[in-house]
């Protein structure tokens, strides 16, 4: 438990991740993180509670972009902190600590995801044919879309299904969603392209995905 290392706040509760303060230049900004590292190698209370108010929401956004709705996300977001105060003395490099925390994100969706794409794939039919997608009297709009897409890249396998959230919709570039998931641009760049394979070979199965793919002219 978080609390057995430091003093937390309690009940942890997801905070809405924006601040209040006024930006800093870099090199303030830098200070200060520096500064949040230190304390938190400290074990300082204050720090800890000040770490999880300025990233808790950038955290639960990366796990919801990730995992798509979940009952136990607060659970999920205890979790990335947990992780990411035992590790606090292997960051190497403090002020790279935005994206460290969203890397242990990253991680921790990951190995959810195995866990869903393994049950998930035993109970496909013996034919190995994909059961259909449920369809809605909305078939053409946006949310029904998006709706088939999540549970669509929910087939892909995980680490795919990351690469392909990170850069099509995080907007990461190749060599900063490869460093997010710890791994080579060139591994990134295999993952990508088998994802977004997979991904349209799948969404032209679904009726939805199929009509409004094709008006918005993305499916070739």
């Amino acid at each position: 438990m978080l609390a057995a290392r430091t003093t937390t706040p309690s009940p942890l509760r997801l905070a809405s991740g924006g601040s209040t303060e006024p930006p800093l230049d870099d090199a303030a900004a830098t200070f200060a993180v520096t500064a949040m590292v230190e304390g938190l190698r400290r074990s300082d209370p204050a720090v800890t509670r000040r770490f999880f108010e300025m990233y808790s929401g950038r955290v639960e956004r990366t796990l919801r972009r990730l995992l798509g709705p979940s009952d136990d996300m607060e659970d999920l977001v205890h979790d990335v902190f947990v992780d990411a105060l035992e590790a606090i003395d292997k960051l190497r490099e403090p002020a790279a600590l935005p994206g460290w925390v969203t890397g242990i994100a990253v991680i921790t969706a990951k190995r959810r995801l195995q866990k869903q794409y393994r049950r998930r794939w035993l109970s496909l039919s013996p034919s190995g044919v994909l059961p259909e997608l449920p369809s809605t009297p909305g078939d053409v709009e946006a949310r029904a879309a998006f709706q088939s897409i999540h549970e669509i890249l929910n087939l892909l396998r995980p680490e795919d299904k990351i690469a392909v959230l990170l850069y099509r919709i995080d907007g990461l570039t190749v060599d900063d969603a490869a460093g997010v998931m710890g791994i080579s641009s060139s591994t990134f760049k295999r993952r990508l392209r088998r994802g977004e394979r997979h991904l349209l070979k799948l969404a032209k199965r679904s009726t939805t995905l199929r009509i409004w793919l094709g008006e918005e002219g993305r499916l070739s």
